[in-house]
This record gives structure tokens, sequence and C-alpha cells, in this order.
């Protein structure tokens, strides 16, 4: 399965904000490991400096406001030509023990109503094409992950809301700067999305299992608890922001971690090192050498 990331560049600085590095390549490590296969990162950044992407793809986002932030997730989909997984930025894979439900032919992160708040805002705003008839707000699905087998139809009801967008750009925009609170990105990605799959009678299918239930939104102990048990955290969704330290402090471990890989790889006869063993002595090699390093929870690796 394809695995994906992007950034769009909103403030227009042309960098990533340092504070933002250690959640961002966090990411990335924790999801090369346990999926075993390089991510790819769309973004439309001039400077990757912090960043250690191998392969790195364009986002052009001329066409679209910058006040609908998660425009970028939706356009870095609408280029897939093959089944993908789109991952956020903050979102933090431990173990790869949940990872079976990635072949479903539509996965979500979890399940998330947003009700008469967003209605109120979609009241303001005429729906996509496909939409018209109306639809639901309390059925709707987060996409901190999204992707599947089902990858074509997922592309053309993102291209459907891309194209509505640009065609309501005005409107949209003034709606979004009214009503604030981001209330608007959530209605395009999350309720818009969510409906017009569901129109095509395409199930989602739970990162976090069918008993999450329809949790608040917002920050949830229980949503926790489930994430925790399926191996992923998600910061900006459910972390309180005091919980950034011990980000930084798991970035610089897993980034020691996967320093000690490169170099066994690269000093092939030499030793391990974390243990110390011989790589003769238990033959190292490109394919074997993740069996060798493990990692325990959130902040300790360890070998053998």
């Amino acid at each position: 399965m394809r695995i994906i990331q992007s950034w769009w560049d909103v403030q227009g600085t042309g960098v990533l904000a340092s504070k933002d590095i250690p959640l961002v390549e966090l990411s990335r490590l924790t999801l090369e490991h346990n999926l075993g296969t390089r991510v790819i990162f769309y973004t439309d950044l001039l400077s990757l400096s912090g960043l250690s992407y191998s392969n790195i793809k364009p986002l052009n986002m001329s066409e679209y406001p910058k006040e609908i932030w998660c425009l970028g997730k939706l356009v870095a989909m609408a280029q897939q030509k093959e089944p993908f997984i789109h991952i956020d930025n903050d979102i933090f894979l431990w173990n790869s023990t949940s990872i079976d439900v990635f072949n479903a032919p539509f996965i979500v992160f979890h399940h998330e109503p947003w009700g008469e708040k967003c209605m109120d805002v979609a009241r303001l705003i005429p729906p996509p094409p496909s939409l018209k008839k109306g639809y639901d707000t309390f059925n709707t699905n987060n996409f901190g992950m999204i992707g599947g087998t089902k990858w074509k139809e997922i592309v053309e009801c993102i291209q459907e809301i891309l194209d509505h967008v640009k065609n309501n750009k005005e409107l949209i925009v003034n709606v979004a700067n009214k009503v604030g609170e981001g209330w608007v990105p959530v209605l395009v990605e999350q309720v818009w999305l969510s409906e017009l799959l569901r129109k095509r009678k395409i199930k989602p299918k739970s990162f976090l299992g069918d008993k999450d239930g329809k949790f608040n939104p917002f920050y949830n102990p229980n949503l926790c608890k489930l994430a925790e048990d399926r191996g992923v955290s998600h910061y900006w969704g459910w972390s309180k922001k005091e919980r950034y330290n011990d980000i930084v402090k798991a970035y610089k471990k897993w980034k020691d971690y996967f320093n000690s890989i490169q170099y066994t790889i690269n000093n092939e006869g030499s030793f391990c090192n974390l243990c110390f063993r011989s790589t003769k002595s238990i033959q190292f090699n490109k394919s074997s050498i993740f069996k060798h390093f493990k990692w325990r929870g959130e902040l300790e690796p360890y070998c053998c």
C-alpha cells in the first residue's frame, strides 16, 4: 500500500517551523519503521531543512484558498493513481500490530460525529452536486488516516469537492472568515467526503475498531485509550499541548535509534551499535536488519 503525507505551507514562509519538525519527523520515522515502506511527502515548501523524506512530490495549491487548510491533503490524494493511505503528520504509529486494517476497501482513523454546529455552517454553503438532496453531519469520520483499495472512488469524490470549492471560492472563504474555529475545513473534508462516499455505499473501516462509537470529536479519554490499545497517538487531535516535550524526547530517541540502524547497515561485518554483537554472527543485511532492532512502546529502542 502506498503511504503518503502532505504539508501545505498556508503561512507562506517557505519552511517548516522548528517546533513542527519533531512532530513531522517522528510521524515519518514511526510509519516507515512499522509499515516497512518509505513515506511519499507532498508539499509546496520551498525548503525541506530539518526533514528527511526520501520521496518528495510537488503540491500545487495556487488555485485554492488558504483559509480552507484541509485542501492540501485533498489535493495530494487527488493525484493518486493506485491504492494509498494518507496519514496526518501528527499521527505516530508505535507498533505494527494493527496494520492489517490497511488492506480494507475504505479506511478511516475513527468515526467522528460533528452534529448541530457543523450543520449550522453547512446551511451557509451549498453542498457539492452529488449531495444536493441533503446529508448528515452526525455520521462522519476523522480522516487522520484515509485511503484503501477503493482508491478510485475516493479520488473521484475528492475531485468533486475540489471542483466545488474552486467554483464557490468567494462564498466559502467568506463563511470561513465569519464562523472561524476551523468549521468550514471540517465541513469540506470530513462531512462532505464522508457523505459522498456513503452515497456510493462504501462503508468505512475504522483503524481504532468498531468500538470507537460516537465519541465527542474533541479530547476524549475513551478514544485515547482505544488508540493506545491500537499502538497509535494523535497529537493535535487528542493530546494536551503539554505532551509536546514528550514528543520531542521521543523524536530524539527514535532518531538515535535509526542512526544506530544506519550505522550498522553502513558497517556490515562490524557490530550492532545497540547490543554490540558482531553483525557477522547474526548475518545482517538490509532486508533483515529491522527484524533485529525493535521498539518498546513510545520511548525505548532495543534489539535481539
